[in-house]
């Protein structure tokens, strides 16, 4: 009523995918998707759809602190991370499965994340199970430091149900600044992060070719500096508020 009576647009946004929706999304001006994924996903009964992926604090991520020396790592140490609520939608499996096929010596996997009390999210009994897999692996519970994880990590597997992209995840590359041992550029898989024409890590892969990916961004530290490289090219570009502003207006509003 409101946009049809009183010429006020209205703005649906989508967090995770709707394949039957309410019948009222057919009057939106525009139906803002989190991600490419969820965008495809979804119905919106004839309302044009577009993707706005989540605004990014920079400066946070670019003052994140190591941790390493404090969580008793070295700098040969290949640190892949899942960050995310402890929920089975989340992929927490597949990232545990995927860490006990990657057999490079130098790989450590670390996970954090908050427990919920909500369906289909891990016991506490539950997480040590399924960490205690593989002796690499360790949950550190949830932080509120999520900058310094990612100074810490090398790779990066964000917990996104449907595979959109949580945009923080190619920020903390943001400063482009490496060590000697190559710690400072990150990547993060989400939506497709392209390498050439290749998707490099994708919820659309298959387990083995997601642990193949990955396990070449461990053995290959140039190609995660050139891709951690890209991703904060594209932090700079797309991820401030003002540019997400900029594009809700010119891809929503009349």
């Amino acid at each position: 009523m409101p946009r049809g009576c009183l010429r006020i647009p209205i703005i649906n946004h989508l967090h995770v995918a709707f394949e039957q929706p309410s019948s009222f999304i057919r009057y939106s001006a525009s139906v803002v998707a989190v991600s490419q994924y969820v965008a495809d996903h979804s119905e919106s009964l004839g309302a044009p759809k577009c993707v706005i992926h989540n605004i990014s604090d920079l400066q946070r991520f670019a003052s994140g602190v190591s941790l390493r020396r404090e969580l008793g790592y070295t700098d040969s140490d290949v640190i892949v991370a899942f960050l995310g609520q402890m929920i089975r939608v989340k992929g927490l499996e597949m990232f545990i499965d995927l860490a006990t096929r990657i057999v490079d010596p130098h790989a450590r996997f670390i996970i954090a994340g908050a427990l919920r009390n909500t369906q289909g999210a891990y016991t506490e009994d539950e997480i040590k199970e399924v960490v205690g897999r593989d002796p690499r692996i360790r949950y550190l519970g949830f932080r509120t430091d999520v900058e310094n994880l990612y100074a810490t990590s090398d790779v990066i597997r964000h917990a996104v149900a449907v595979g959109g992209a949580l945009c923080d995840g190619s920020v903390r590359g943001c400063r482009g600044r490496k060590t000697g041992s190559g710690h400072r550029n990150r990547w993060h898989g989400g939506d497709p992060a392209r390498w050439g024409n290749r998707v490099i890590w994708s919820s659309a892969t298959t387990s083995k070719e997601m642990t193949a990916r990955v396990a070449r961004l461990i053995e290959d530290r140039a190609l995660r500096n050139r891709l951690g490289e890209a991703a904060s090219q594209l932090a700079r570009r797309s991820l401030a508020v003002r540019a997400r502003a900029t594009t809700l207006k010119t891809s929503t509003l009349p």
